[in-house]
């Protein structure tokens, strides 16, 4: 079970992944679009963001909303951004630099978050065999506490 789980989290942190890099590309294309009067471009665009909301889901049914969100607008924030800086001549400034450094780390907090989850999830669970329901509904309320409103330095864990 616990192998199943682990895959599980790999193809959802696959799926958050290319949902971010895929709202990149219909940024781009709704860019070109040119406030959505141009045919080509808008339907690309709507192509791109239907798929990256289909991916994004996955990542949501794993993880929750919290986190899987933070997630693909971060990397679609960096993404745009850059995308914004090499193809549009948008100005990159020092403070622009940093905040994207931060984002990033950020997202790279959020994977060692999930980590931690997991583990707490498999110790709280541990002796329950045949008792998939609640481990479900631990999982739901762990991913639950797991938003912003839960607190930094927490990552998602109950509070008592």
């Amino acid at each position: 079970m616990e192998a199943k789980q682990k895959k599980n989290s790999r193809i959802a942190w696959i799926c958050l992944i290319v949902a971010g890099l895929i709202e990149i590309v219909w940024a781009y294309f709704m860019k070109l679009s040119y406030g959505f009067t141009r045919p080509l471009p808008t339907l690309i665009t709507a192509f791109f963001l239907a798929l990256s909301f289909f991916m994004l889901e996955r990542g949501i049914r794993e993880f929750g909303i919290g986190m899987s969100y933070a997630i693909f607008t971060g990397i679609g924030i960096a993404g745009t951004t850059v995308l914004g800086l090499v193809f549009f001549g948008e100005s990159a400034g020092v403070l622009k630099i940093v905040s994207l450094l931060v984002l990033l780390a950020g997202i790279i907090g959020l994977k060692f978050c999930e980590g931690d989850e997991e583990n707490e999830n498999s110790e709280k669970n541990e002796g329950n065999e045949g008792h998939e329901g609640e481990r479900g509904a631990a999982a739901a309320g762990n991913a639950a506490v797991g938003g912003a409103a839960a607190g930094a330095g927490n990552c998602g864990k109950e509070r008592d």
